[in-house]
C-alpha cells in the first residue's frame, strides 16, 4: 500500500488485478487513498476524541500504519492516543440495562449507547455516569419528538 500511495482509481485497480487480489485484499489496496484522505481531513482539524475514534474505526490496520508514518505530528499523535487510548475504552453500561430500565428495546437503544461512548471518549462523563447520560439522552430525543 505504502509503494501504491501515489495511483489514483484506475491504477490501484490495475494493480490488485494484476497482483490477483480478491475480497478484503483488494478492497483494502483500491480504497486505501479515499479512507486515508477522509481521515486525514479529521485529524488535520481541531476534533474532538469521539470524532477521531469514528473517523479510524472504519481503517485497517495497514492503514493505521501507513498513518502513523504520516510527517504531520498530529496525525501521528492522534493515531496513538486512538490505539492506546480511544479504541480501547469500552463502555459498562449495556442494552440489557437501558431494558430493564424500561427502554423498548429497538434502535434507540444503540443510539443511546453511541452516544454515551462518545461523551466517555470526549471526557463529559466517566464510567459511573453512562446510564444517566443515556437515559437523559432517551428522555431528551423523546421529548423532541412528542
Amino acid at each position: 500500500m505504502a509503494l501504491a500511495a501515489g495511483l489514483e482509481g484506475s491504477g490501484l485497480e490495475r494493480l490488485a488485478h494484476r497482483l490477483m487480489l480478491a475480497g478484503e485484499d483488494r478492497r483494502l489496496l483500491t480504497g486505501f487513498p479515499v479512507r486515508l484522505k477522509a481521515a486525514r481531513s479529521v485529524l488535520r482539524g481541531d476534533p474532538l476524541p469521539h470524532q477521531v475514534a469514528e473517523a479510524l474505526e472504519p481503517l485497517a490496520g495497514e492503514e493505521l500504519l501507513l498513518l502513523m508514518g504520516e510527517e504531520d505530528e498530529r496525525i501521528v499523535a492522534w493515531v496513538r492516543r486512538y490505539l492506546t487510548e480511544l479504541r480501547p475504552l469500552t463502555l459498562t453500561l449495556r442494552g440489557a440495562d437501558l431494558l430493564a430500565r424500561g427502554v423498548r428495546p429497538g434502535p434507540r437503544i444503540g443510539e443511546a449507547l453511541r452516544e454515551a461512548r462518545r461523551a466517555r471518549l470526549d471526557g463529559r462523563i466517566d464510567e459511573a455516569g453512562e446510564l444517566r447520560y443515556a437515559l437523559a439522552f432517551l428522555a431528551a430525543d423523546r421529548r423532541r419528538t412528542a
